[in-house]
């Protein structure tokens, strides 16, 4: 592998597992045997990384030079894209086929057509670090840190601005009630934005919420506390039903649908913990050194952590 390996991503259309190494500029092929099978050189310091089932492509953004490296399902770079500066979140939109990609450090959303050329640049708040899509009503939201706002942009790539708590950090999108979810960093608390984009509910946390993701074995929501070594689990009622002891450090989550388990890495304490749908730590796991990032695998069901500090990636079968 890479040095600094980081975010992680499955091609529906290769079967293989993609992971950023922003150390050595390189991302690194992982097949569904559990081998590198090929290393990537792509501009300087990878990190987000995002699946087209329009095109088939993977897109990788490039924090150092400021653009997003396309790679084909052959494994090769097709085009570099220049974008904003700090490109440092991506998601594909299924409403217009289009890539969007959050700028931190310009203020900016640069949107990619599946011809791969940038068709677009919108304003939005301060550092936009997180970016989703909602299926409910096909918009795309982007978390403002530094404004404390998410912005929505919609299919037609109109923008919109709401108000949520301070720092907002991290989004997620729930199936069950059809809402936005907001981790909210330095106020401790998630938003809950509706599908008619309004807050609908501010419900405290841990502390620093930083990763949210979503559970569909039992339709919760699940929220990482960096500075608490928590995780806050959220009802489709929007109250918090439980709050989990993890790992140290800041986390990741991903989901299996193999076992309907919540899988939580650990930076600080190298390890995953595994928690049930009955939400409790059912296995704590050993990895390497920082574990930063997860995903699932649906053609061999194993789990994949990219170990930051390592330049590994831990398979969890």
């Amino acid at each position: 592998m890479g040095s600094l390996s980081g975010p992680v991503a499955y091609s529906p259309t290769n079967h293989d597992i993609y992971v950023t190494n922003l150390g050595s500029n390189t991302v690194s092929v992982i097949s569904p045997a559990n081998s590198v099978i090929k290393t990537i050189t792509v501009d300087s310091q990878p990190y987000a990384i995002a699946y087209s089932p329009t095109n088939h492509d993977i897109y990788v953004t490039n924090l150092g030079s400021n653009t997003v490296s396309v790679i084909s399902p052959a494994n090769s770079v097709i085009k570099t894209i220049t974008v904003g500066s700090r490109p440092l979140a991506i998601a594909y939109s299924p409403a217009n086929s289009d890539i969007y990609v959050a700028n931190e450090l310009s203020n900016t959303v640069s949107v990619i057509s599946p011809a791969n050329s940038v068709i677009k640049t919108i304003t939005v708040g301060s550092n936009p670090v997180a970016i989703a899509y909602s299926p409910a009503n096909s918009d795309i939201y982007v978390a403002n840190l530094s404004s404390g706002t998410v912005s929505v942009i919609s299919s037609a790539n109109s923008v919109s601005t709401i108000s949520v708590g301070s720092g907002p950090y991290a989004i997620a999108y729930s199936p069950t009630s059809h809402d936005i979810y907001v981790a909210n960093s330095y106020s401790d608390t998630v938003s809950v934005i509706s599908s008619a984009n309004t807050v609908i509910s501010t419900i405290s946390v841990g502390s620093d919420p930083n990763t949210i993701a979503y559970s569909p074995a039992n339709s919760d929501i699940y929220v990482a506390n960096y500075h608490s070594n928590t995780v806050s689990v959220i009802s489709s009622a929007n109250i918090v039903v439980a709050t989990i002891s993890v790992g140290s450090g800041y986390q990741a989550i991903a989901y299996s649908p193999t076992n309907h388990d919540i899988y939580v890495a650990n930076l600080g304490s190298n390890t995953v913990s595994v928690i049930s749908p009955a939400n409790s730590v059912i296995k704590t796991i050993s990895v390497g050194s920082g574990p930063y990032a997860i995903a699932y695998s649906p053609t061999n069901h194993d789990v994949y952590v990219a170990n930051y500090y390592s330049g590994t990636v831990s398979v969890i079968h």
